[in-house]
């Protein structure tokens, strides 16, 4: 649960629901600005069970403050770990010592310690003894580690080592440890993005929103651009109740999903809603009773985006492609 609500917190204009079906489904912000989204499957025109219109003033927002993360990228081949090591740490003879780290951050080209640069064993606690990485004793010998080998297994954050001790007759002591790479930290100043809209309303009504995840300002400042002007405007927040009073009602009921996006009418009387236009499906409730004998449907609907993107298409020359043939919903 709490990575969904991770993913709900941090998607810039994401969705994440549960189908009528029972599977976790995840819709990127793009969703609804492709071709799925640009004409609406279905309409319902006057015969609705029960409309709810409302209009609230805090929807309303005056200004926009959206946080954001910034990592920061340090030199390449930087100590971002060392063992701590108070007095040398001792290997028994053919024994076998596991030595895990936890870096703190994120970190990128780690590099397996290179023996006499990155670790050190020695066969004196003090280190003015035999080098047991490089020295051709009489218990083993050859190449670097055939006495003390280093296998590691980094991961992440972090990495888990094990140091084998082949020598019978020597305890080997570390006498380092460290681990080289490029460290990525969070920055430690406060970063966020600020839109106020044009005409902004008189009620002041701030929207404060953090992405912790996100650590590209450019993209959460034109998120905020959108939603500052696209709710600088009054929106109306319509919920429609449906029962099965003709066929073509009914196939609206049971075929209808979450992102569709449908066309409503309800303006035939002075007393109506005057709502005529298109929306997009929130969520969706079904429920049946009185024996099974009586369905309705609840809508919870927001207004169609009041504006459209295009991308050029391809064609070639001299053929019959148009500006008009090659457009299609930006992503």
């Amino acid at each position: 649960m709490s990575a969904i609500e991770e993913v709900r917190n941090n998607e810039l204009g994401g969705l994440f629901f549960i189908d009528g079906g029972g599977t976790a489904v995840f819709e990127e912000r793009t969703k609804r600005l492709g071709t799925a989204g640009t004409a609406s499957v279905g309409t319902v025109d006057e015969v609705f069970w029960r409309i709810r219109y409302d209009e609230k003033a805090e929807d309303r927002f005056s200004k926009i403050i959206f946080n954001h993360s910034l990592f920061d990228v340090g030199a390449a081949a930087t100590y971002i770990w060392n063992l701590e090591l108070e007095k040398s740490r001792p290997i028994s003879k053919s024994g076998t010592e596991v030595i895990k780290a936890d870096y703190g951050f994120v970190a990128k080209d780690v590099t397996k310690p290179v023996g006499d640069i990155d670790f050190r064993v020695n066969s004196r606690a003090d280190g003015n003894g035999i080098n047991l990485l490089t020295a051709d004793v009489e218990e083993g010998g050859g190449p670097e580690g055939s006495i003390v080998a280093l296998t590691w297994i980094p991961y992440g954050e972090g990495a888990r080592f094990q140091l084998v001790n082949s020598s019978f007759v020597s305890v080997g002591w570390i006498i380092q440890l460290a681990v080289r790479a490029t460290p990525i930290r969070l920055s430690s100043d406060e970063q966020f993005q600020e839109y106020e809209p044009a005409n902004p309303p008189s009620l002041t009504t701030e929207l404060e929103h953090s992405f912790d995840l996100n650590d590209h300002p450019g993209s959460v400042k034109n998120y905020a651009e959108f939603i500052g002007d696209h709710f600088v405007t009054q929106r109306e927040n319509l919920t429609v109740t449906l029962r099965p009073r003709t066929t073509a009602v009914l196939t609206q009921m049971l075929s209808r999903k979450i992102s569709d996006r449908v066309t409503l009418v309800n303006d035939d009387k002075n007393y109506a809603t005057g709502v005529n236009g298109d929306y997009y499906i929130e969520s969706i409730r079904h429920r049946i009773r009185k024996g099974a004998f009586l369905h309705e449907t609840t809508w919870v609907v927001s207004p169609v985006h009041d504006f459209f993107y295009w991308i050029l298409g391809t064609g070639e020359l001299d053929d019959a492609e148009t500006l008009i043939t090659t457009t299609a919903a930006a992503p």
